[in-house]
């Protein structure tokens, strides 16, 4: 019996012993799975993780040890986790190794880390208490951001250069007195409040701000003691509305009184976008409370095994839900699934880690990502599950494409444009710039401007300027500079203040090339005293024409009609029987004397004919083409004339017939022609006067010279009247083929 008993209990004890060796089979195999996905995030994350106890390195992925410059862990022996961080950093990574112990999890923070070949690198980590061999230890989560520092220092640097190099003032503009009644405001100011000047300048500041009278008078004496005050306030607008504003005051003298110059940024878009980025970014970090970063596991049908917070929340989806799902089976766009599908089922088929950059659509528009497709594998070697970490880079690819937009600006600009800082000595220059000294860059940047314009160039001219504009103001003005393969040249300067947190602390200079303009403004100087002259000498002609006209009909013309008148009184008052041979000849002088008459009258005509002041430009073509065809009787002449009298102003008139008068001349003398046709008319809000003829014509090049200027024939003289009437004047001839003259004037000048 006692025997039976004792098989019993061994048979009991075999089965308990069996069942507890098979749970712990079960729990090691478990614990061996877990350690082996543990291991192979560990390995595959792309930060750098280390696990040490008091001090001492126990384990570090291979991002660890390429952040320190390490080859292998064994490189790390005889090195403690403080040679890693700068001395004035150490006593709080020692404060703070200890907090991890006690308190279990401490905040993700900043810090610089000394490398193994001495190299500075800025990075964030999260230190965390964990388990190493079964004894406490801590956890550091490290992440590289000296790139991301850079760009943010670089995009900073940028945004303050071209906000200063470009910006327009849009602002309004308020000067106050102590009382707060304005005294002038600016045309944004009316547009931001609706109000007219006038308005305004009823006005006090109470009268636009919510500030009580008492307030207003703190707000002066912060004024005096601050000198710059910059604060978020409203204003209401005339039609009641309030607007937000950015408000930047200062005391300034106006017109001899102390007064308050107010510049208001209307920052209605600004508050609607700081709302709507606070609501972003509560949402972001709500999302982002653990990892950085999206990690996904997929199984080979592509089903997602495993979620964090962060990509549950990308998906809208709990990470419950998400199990065992795929991506179309969750809403995501065909060709995205298409997409990630092909990539995993290479990583599972290749066994290599794959990484990628794409876009893919969230809740808050598309954002690029940077991942990292890594194969988990069972003990045989197989690809179990692919392992996916994304990585939101969004904000440092628009950062790199804001920085290469303004760089490009820059350089491209045929502008010289260079920044200086406070010791004068340059941080930046363009190509323009180096092309025009014609010197490399390494010959500008961070040398002095004394080195590189001269010590007394800087000390007469330019050091003063660069003051001026360090402390807030634009500096302009022109100077000549003699550079080396140009020779010397005409430049405008101009200086703008570029400040920072600390305040303005560099300058932007753009140098202008105008000697071309500055060629011009005289070429134009000369061409108006030219056409000054000219203009004189014309009107000096015309009325020594006029003049002389005057005298032949006044004088000798008078004086030849009194000589003939008394030569026939004479001959009729003696006896025709004792004429004789005298009163012959005496009969003979009459004839000569009406011929010299006629010639005075045709002599006075061509000067100037007295009808044309008399009647009008009308009448005295009729008498001109008269006068021509019987001078000229083999040219037949063709008249068109569509306009009134009173469409020509008298000015115009004697340049109409001056015009007119040399064209038919040339005619006459030089064309050999047998018709031509003359029209005077309206065209297309001008006055027109044209005249052709069927000659012989000539070739232009030989009349007209290099520089446009015409010789010969009268051109001149026709062009010039006018050109100074603001008229255009134009030939066209072809040897053989003829001559056409055309000239115009504006009805608004003609009329």
């Amino acid at each position: 019996m006692a025997v039976s008993r004792k098989r019993s209990a061994e048979l009991e004890l075999e089965h308990l012993v069996r069942e507890r060796t098979r749970e712990l089979v079960q729990i090691n195999e478990a614990l061996r799975r877990s350690e082996e996905r543990y291991h192979t995030l560990f390995e595959s994350a792309p930060d750098a993780i280390v696990v040490h106890r008091d001090g001492r390195f126990l384990d570090a992925n291979d991002e660890a040890l390429r952040l320190v410059g390490a080859g292998s862990f064994e490189d790390l022996a005889g090195h403690v986790v403080l040679d890693f961080f700068r001395p004035q950093d150490r006593e709080d990574a020692v404060e703070r190794m200890r907090l991890a112990t006690i308190e279990g999890k401490l905040p993700t923070r900043e810090s610089t880390l000394l490398r193994l070949d001495g190299r500075e690198v800025v990075v964030e980590f999260h230190t965390a208490r964990t388990e190493f061999q079964g004894a406490p230890a801590a956890q550091t989560i490290i992440r590289d951001i000296t790139e991301r520092k850079r760009t943010e220092e670089r995009l900073r640097k940028s945004e303050e250069k071209h906000r200063h190099l470009f910006e327009t003032v849009i602002d309004g503009v308020f000067i106050a007195d102590g009382q707060g009644r304005f005294l002038e405001v600016n045309k944004s100011a009316c547009r931001q409040l609706g109000y007219s000047r006038d308005e305004l300048l009823r006005l006090s500041v109470l009268d636009i701000s919510p500030n009580t009278e008492s307030s207003f008078r703190v707000l002066q004496e912060k004024i005096n003691t601050e000198h710059l005050l910059r604060y978020e306030t409203s204003h209401r607008r005339k039609d009641g509305v309030i607007v937000p504003i950015e408000l930047v005051v200062t005391g300034i003298q106006h017109e001899g009184q102390r007064a308050f110059l107010g510049v208001a940024r209307d920052i209605t878009e600004r508050k609607q976008a700081e709302e709507t980025l606070r609501k972003r970014e509560e949402s972001f970090r709500a999302l982002a409370e653990n990892s950085p970063d999206i990690i996904e596991r997929f199984d080979r049908e592509i089903r997602h095994i495993y979620v964090n917070p962060l990509a549950a929340k990308l998906h809208g989806i709990s990470a419950e839900a998400l199990i065992g799902k795929t991506n179309q089976e969750i809403g995501v766009p065909e060709h995205y699934c298409t997409f990630w599908k092909e990539r995993i089922q290479q990583v599972f088929q290749t066994g290599h880690a794959l990484e990628e950059e794409n876009e893919f659509p969230t809740t808050s528009g598309k954002r690029i990502y940077q991942s990292r497709l890594v194969p988990e594998k069972a003990k045989e070697g197989a690809v179990t599950s692919v392992l996916v970490v994304s990585r939101d880079v969004t904000d440092r690819k628009r950062a790199e494409k804001m920085l290469q937009e303004y760089q490009k600006a820059v350089e491209s600009s045929q502008d010289m444009i260079a920044v200086v800082d406070r010791n004068y000595r340059y941080l930046i220059a363009n190509r323009a710039f180096l092309k025009y000294r014609g010197v490399g860059r390494e010959r500008i940047i961070g040398r002095s401007v004394s080195e590189v314009l001269g010590k007394d160039t800087f000390e007469e001219l330019i050091k003063k300027n660069l003051d001026t504009c360090l402390q807030g103001e634009v500096v302009q003005y022109e100077m000549k500079w003699t550079y080396p393969e140009l020779g010397e040249r005409d430049l405008s300067v101009s200086y703008f203040p570029i400040g920072s947190p600390e305040g303005i602390n560099r300058v932007a200079s753009v140098i202008r090339d105008i000697t071309e303009v500055k060629r011009i403004e005289e070429a134009l100087r000369e061409s108006e005293t030219r056409r000054r002259l000219n203009a004189q000498v014309l009107i000096a002609q015309e009325n020594e024409r006029k003049f002389i006209a005057r005298e032949i009909h006044d004088g000798f013309g008078s004086q030849l009609a009194t000589i003939k008148y008394k030569v026939e009184d004479f001959l009729r008052q003696i006896d025709k029987n004792v004429i004789g041979r005298a009163g012959e000849s005496l009969k003979s002088i009459i004839p000569i004397l009406q011929d010299g008459i006629q010639e005075a009258r045709r002599i006075q005509m061509n000067l100037r004919p007295s009808i044309l002041d008399d009647l009008g430009v009308l009448p005295t073509m009729e008498w001109f083409f008269r006068t021509f065809a019987e001078t000229y009787p083999k040219i037949k002449v063709e008249k068109e004339i569509s306009v009134q009298e009173n469409d020509v102003s008298p000015s115009l008139k004697t340049v109409i017939y001056r015009t007119l008068q040399e064209a038919m001349d040339n005619i006459a003398k030089h064309s050999k022609a047998d018709l031509a046709h003359l029209s005077l008319r309206k065209n297309e809000g001008k006055v027109e006067l044209l005249v052709q003829d069927n000659g012989r014509g000539f070739d232009l090049k030989e009349v007209v010279g290099s520089e446009g200027s015409m010789q010969g024939f009268g051109l001149v003289r026709m062009r010039e009247r006018t050109e100074l009437c603001g008229g255009s004047f134009s030939i066209d001839s072809t040897e053989g083929a003829g001559t056409t003259i055309r000239a115009s004037w504006p009805l608004n000048i003609a009329g």
